[in-house]
């Protein structure tokens, strides 16, 4: 008898895998831990000790073969397969799960799933081993400039999300029984990978942080600072003559200034939803779009907190650490659609996955997309079923908000759940797609603590 993807947590086998940690990651930061590992005090009297140091762990030692013996998709699901095993799209009751990405984060996240159960603090515990630092006292506690590294908010992101399942799998277990489809926002897709059988916990929390460290390192690499610039904008904006344009004005600096950018980046990084647009490159670019923000049609902007030019060129020297660390890895087929950022539809293969996680650190995220391909009546039936389509390069717009689709062939609209820290993807749904927004809850992980 088949059964749906389903956390096994309440099958009592978490001890027995949590026992089975790997062996071949962070060995000297696992020794000194081993002691008091089974021991760990409350949340609220960590010691300061615990926090993560300015210098990111070394998993270069130790490491022989793959770096996990964890098999984390029996700790959190079921395959959902059929004979021949492909993946079987029998539900009529179905839901959809997202996961958020890097700048969802907050001191105090995670403090409702550790307190209410026992298994998301073991996750947690488990993730100390994995990183070699505490990762839970710093999502409790912070402090939030360490926090919002790279290095440390992928991972807490990362383990935050598989954690809140916890609390979905008790309130509506059949959120998780009657899941069809998953997509999660840049780091977010690890995420979606592991609960979709692709990927181990442990496994994919050594890639998400060998990525975190590889992106924070390209950040701080020689040249023009950069970063990101989130933009609403009326109708008639056009990001790639905005872009144009930016860059144009780089070049167009004084030569010999310091302010000079000699090969100037302004990108769509993210086409979120409908009219609001992420824009990623050098700093003078995007300041020069805040500038001008009324004659190019922008209505708001906002810097992002993070400290780089995400999903553009200026992170290719990332990419290569990334895949290093996932050839180190078992990457599977999903037993269930994950959507891929960079394509908008769902892996195909095992070595699809690994091709467009690296791709994805260079390329837009095509969340707008990727939410019309979940919901849209079409690609809900023909989802998955391996034909190659192109992703639209950054010259092309994405259609415009839909609030039809997602309910023909006698399938009720699903149910939609963001399994995180945070409600940013829930706000973009609901411009992307009034009728799924409806049906949308996020998942609670915890009070803010920002003060």
């Amino acid at each position: 008898m088949t059964t749906a993807p389903r956390l096994l947590l309440m099958c009592g086998r978490l001890r027995a895998i949590v026992s089975r940690l790997p062996r071949g990651i962070g060995q000297g930061h696992m020794a000194q831990m081993s002691s008091s590992s089974s021991s760990s005090p409350p949340p609220s009297s960590l010691p300061s000790s615990s926090l993560p140091s300015s210098q990111p762990p070394s998993y270069s030692s130790g490491l022989d073969g793959s770096p996990s013996d964890v098999d984390v998709k029996a700790l959190l699901q079921e395959e959902d397969t059929a004979d021949d095993g492909s993946v079987r799209d029998d539900k009529r009751d179905s839901s959809v799960l997202l996961f958020p990405g890097q700048g969802s984060q907050f001191v105090g996240m995670a403090a409702s799933l550790v307190e209410r159960h026992e298994r998301a603090r073991a996750l947690f515990d488990a993730a100390r081993r994995v990183l070699g630092y505490d990762l839970l006292a710093l999502c409790l506690n912070g402090p939030a400039e360490q926090l919002n590294r790279t290095l440390h908010c992928q991972p807490a992101v990362f383990v935050t999300s598989l954690a809140a399942l916890e609390t979905l799998h008790e309130e509506e277990p059949e959120a998780i029984e009657n899941c069809k489809a998953v997509a999660g926002f840049s780091v977010g897709e690890f995420a979606a990978l592991v609960f979709a059988g692709a990927m181990d916990f442990s496994e994919a929390l050594y890639c998400v942080q060998k990525r975190a460290e590889a992106m924070e390192a390209a950040s701080s690499q020689g040249g023009a600072p950069h970063g990101m610039l989130s933009v609403s904008a009326r109708h008639a904006f056009r990001p790639p003559a905005v872009c144009h344009e930016a860059r144009e004005h780089c070049l167009s600096a004084a030569a010999g200034s310091a302010e000079r950018v000699a090969e100037p980046v302004c990108l769509v990084a993210s086409y979120l939803c409908p009219d609001v647009r992420v824009l990623a490159g050098h700093v003078q670019a995007l300041e020069f779009v805040q500038r001008h923000a009324r004659r190019l049609h922008v209505v708001r902007t906002r810097r992002l907190p993070v400290s780089g030019a995400f999903h553009t060129p200026l992170m290719a020297p990332a990419q290569e650490a990334l895949a290093q660390a996932l050839g180190r890895v078992t990457v599977r087929n999903p037993t269930l659609r994950v959507y891929s950022n960079v394509t908008g539809h769902p892996y195909s293969s095992a070595g699809q996955v690994r091709n467009l996680l690296v791709r994805q650190l260079v390329e837009p995220v095509l969340w707008e997309q990727t939410m019309h391909a979940v919901f849209d009546r079409h690609d809900r039936h023909d989802a998955g079923d391996g034909r190659k389509r192109e992703r639209k390069d950054d010259d092309s717009e994405p259609r415009r908000g839909s609030e039809g689709g997602g309910g023909g062939g006698g399938h009720r609209f699903p149910r939609v759940y963001e399994a995180g820290p945070g409600k940013q993807l829930g706000s973009a749904l609901r411009a992307c797609n009034a009728k799924a927004w409806s049906r949308y809850r996020a998942v609670d992980v915890g009070p803010r603590n920002d003060e």
